[in-house]
């Protein structure tokens, strides 16, 4: 249903990135696939093009593996571009990139069967 929906908005100045989760799926391969649908803006800003919003929809965004600490990297990564509008690069040390009009939504089954627990750090930017 919401693939469908996604779908129908691209004339509508709204173009989106579907990421499925899995228990292997890592943060680097996140980061990137939402970076391959972002604009370069500047030197450290992505975003969509301009009259555009970029809707990053996660399926199943409680399936990654838990680490021995307790996070799950890839939903760590998706609560940093919620919390601070963007992330760091991973080429250049030090290099924090902006990301703007972007808007995120996630799809999850409740915990159990390999799908973990979200945190309310993350779960607070969703109703």
């Amino acid at each position: 249903i919401i693939r469908d929906t996604l779908n129908s908005t691209v004339k509508d100045g709204i173009d989106h990135v579907t990421l499925n989760f899995s228990g292997g799926t890592k943060a680097l391969q996140t980061q990137r696939s939402i970076e391959s649908k972002l604009l370069k803006l500047g030197r450290t800003l992505l975003g969509a093009p301009a009259q555009k919003k970029l809707v990053i929809f996660v399926d199943d965004v409680n399936m990654p593996a838990v680490e021995k600490y307790g996070a799950q990297p890839p939903v760590e990564l998706l609560r940093q571009l919620c919390d601070l509008k963007g992330f760091w690069d991973r080429e250049t040390m030090g290099l924090w990139k902006n990301i703007i009009r972007t808007v995120l939504v996630s799809a999850a089954a409740p915990p159990g069967g390999g799908r973990a627990n979200m945190t309310p750090r993350f779960t607070r930017h969703f109703n």
